[in-house]
């Protein structure tokens, strides 16, 4: 499998439980699955792109977009929680350019 098609996979899984976890509210996402390390999609990053970074021109951005994702999921997750009904569309909105962002990154790996 590709390293852009395996990304690119982690990421649409991670945005399928986020977005599940936005339009129900119910699903219980354990917190590994917000640390870098511990997420698929960054494992996936540290296995694919990690042992060429300095080779791979955009890996830096990939790392800051991966990481910026997780945080704003964070966000998203806690605020869910509380059950305050209180999410800003703004975190909603943040995530999804995020993943967008990051699904460009990935074809440019390829090139």
């Amino acid at each position: 499998m590709s390293t852009t098609i395996e990304l690119k996979s982690q990421l649409a899984i991670w945005k399928k439980e986020i977005d599940l976890f936005i339009k129900t509210g119910g699903v219980t996402i354990p917190k590994s699955k917000f640390i870098f390390d511990e997420n698929n999609l960054g494992i996936s990053f540290n296995t694919l792109v990690r042992p060429n970074f300095d080779a791979i021109e955009n890996a830096k951005k990939i790392e800051f977009y991966i990481k910026k994702n997780l945080l704003i999921a964070v966000d998203i997750y806690d605020l869910k929680s509380k059950k305050d009904d209180y999410l800003p569309e703004y975190l909603i909105e943040e995530f999804f350019v995020t993943c967008d962002i990051l699904e460009k990154l990935f074809l440019e790996l390829d090139n």
